[in-house]
């Protein structure tokens, strides 16, 4: 009797740990997404779970390139390699290429890939896109650019952006040759408008990330050398406009078509090139910046690739600009953890995760008893969502509390 209350003691213990163990780890040290995680693009699934998409690289572990590798977590800080997004480089671009600069989001039941499909000095690079209604993959390629150098009359098109708002799909885009605004489809697969420079090329910038806070729009951009290992210059700037396609000033009032841009993380002792950057809430509302950046001390791995981590630092907005650790460059010490809640996991193995009829949108952060129904077996009854502060609109962009899409279990 004492032993199987002790075995049923422990078992009990055991379970709870699991159930508990996420909230056990109370910090976090860069960086989290391992071993090459550039160009970080991160999203959150309907039923909770965060995916980080990267760029193109070849991580020596003797797999050859990984092709937009796919991230997963369930706390942003813990990351597990998942798949590539493809298998391989999209068949009409000429002479094959690379796939870079990776930007993910959610629309209608569909995860769209917007990328970059290019070689290095490409006169004529493309924005790609690929779709998947799973963000796990596989995503297939449209078949077709979105647009090219050429026939867009931009430069050096690369690294996209898609900003969602009032059912308007906009593409922010451009490495130093201009950052770039346009219109596309309704469907989101070609341009629809003519390009709106957005920040000149007195810098060199490229990477653009919008995010909404307040009033402002803040156009995120890097500058400087990306892949240089230990001698890499590129740093994270940041200008703030009221309307979307500008104008964009710095802190000094400065516009970014004039060269303007105040930085928002440098280089410190023990990293440097940090840039290329995403940003995404937590469960109550806080800012978190992820971006890539180089060891100082270890840059390259053993095929001699830069050895780009991602790395997450909470953004802080002070006076109505953004920063990270106090500006003093990426955090080096033990950071305390974003605040999320578990994705809804299966129940079990007789259940499975189907799509409800339509979504629902929520105009409160406190879940609502709908979300929390359960059975009297403690399975859900109908749907449920882990915080509804968590999600997003399906583009993750703005502040709006929605839950993107139901999530049911049936038999």
């Amino acid at each position: 009797m004492t032993l199987r209350w002790s075995l049923s003691f422990l078992l009990a213990v055991l379970m709870s740990y699991n159930l508990t163990s996420r909230s056990l780890a109370q910090t976090y040290t860069n960086p989290v997404a391992l071993p090459v995680a550039a160009d970080p693009s991160v999203i959150r699934a309907p039923d909770g779970t965060f995916y980080l998409f990267a760029t193109q690289d070849d991580w020596a572990d003797g797999n050859g390139s990984h092709y937009l590798p796919i991230f997963r977590s369930d706390d942003l800080v813990t990351w597990t390699y998942v798949r590539d997004a493809l298998p391989a480089p999209p068949s009409w671009k000429e002479d094959g290429g690379f796939t870079w600069a990776p930007d993910i989001s959610y629309r209608d039941g569909t995860y769209h890939l917007y990328y970059a499909a290019s070689l290095w000095g490409d006169p004529n690079p493309c924005i790609a896109l690929a779709t998947s209604e799973n963000p796990e993959g596989p995503f297939e390629d449209i078949g077709r650019p979105v647009f090219c150098s050429e026939n867009i009359g931009v430069g050096n098109s690369i690294d996209p952006f898609l900003w969602s708002e009032d059912s308007t799909q906009t593409l922010v885009w451009g490495s130093g040759q201009g950052i770039y605004a346009v219109e596309l489809s309704a469907d989101g697969t070609e341009a629809a408008g003519e390009p709106v420079e957005l920040a000149g090329d007195e810098l060199y910038y490229e990477a653009p990330w919008v995010s909404r806070h307040g009033k402002f729009y803040y156009l995120f951009l890097s500058a400087g050398t990306c892949c240089d290992g230990e001698n890499s210059t590129y740093t994270l700037y940041a200008g703030r406009s009221e309307n979307l396609l500008g104008p964009y000033l710095d802190k000094e009032g400065v516009s970014l078509l004039d060269g303007g841009g105040s930085v928002v993380v440098p280089a410190n002792d023990t990293w440097v090139g940090p840039g290329h950057n995403s940003v995404i809430q937590d469960d109550v509302g806080e800012d978190w910046l992820f971006y890539h950046a180089i060891p100082k001390a270890d840059p390259r791995l053993p095929n001699d690739v830069n050895r780009r981590p991602a790395l997450l630092d909470r953004l802080v907005w002070q006076g109505g600009w953004p920063s990270v650790n106090g500006g003093a460059g990426p955090s080096t010490e033990p950071q305390p953890v974003p605040t999320v809640s578990a994705p809804i996991s299966r129940p079990n193995s007789n259940y499975r995760r189907t799509s409800c009829p339509t979504p629902s949108r929520l105009t409160s952060s406190a879940p609502s008893a709908e979300l929390t129904a359960t059975s009297s077996a403690g399975l859900p009854n109908t749907w449920a969502a882990a915080s509804t502060a968590a999600f997003t609109n399906p583009t993750r962009r703005t502040r709006t509390k929605t839950v993107c899409e139901k999530t049911c279990w049936r038999r």
